[in-house]
């Protein structure tokens, strides 16, 4: 372990950014969203603090990925979820009918 690495996670810094990045976020954002502040976010995403597990958890959720994701015991970049809120039945099936296409050709 490097000098100032106490205990740290090998590479959940550069996931958190990494992640955050994706989502397209802001520090602030995520900052607030996970009732932290910005610099505290910065220290996580730079590796000179690690979250509880509580924030850690929180942090997963926003970026839609698993802990093990971050926690770098799992290397699979998690597939993104889409939002359907607010489409009627014919903007599902026009959905339901592309994504058909794509799988099949």
């Amino acid at each position: 372990m490097k000098r100032g690495q106490r205990g740290t996670i090998g590479g959940l810094d550069d996931r958190l950014k990494n992640s955050r990045h994706k989502a397209k976020l802001t520090r602030n954002q995520v900052a607030e969203q996970v009732g932290i502040s910005s610099s505290t976010l910065a220290d996580y995403e730079i590796g000179h603090r690690q979250p509880s597990l509580p924030v850690l958890v929180s942090l997963a959720e926003i970026y839609n990925v698993t802990t093990d994701y971050l926690l770098g015991r799992d290397n699979t970049i998690p597939f993104y979820t889409l939002d359907i809120t607010n489409l009627n039945d014919a903007q599902l099936d026009a959905i339901r009918q592309i994504i058909q296409v794509m799988k099949h050709g």
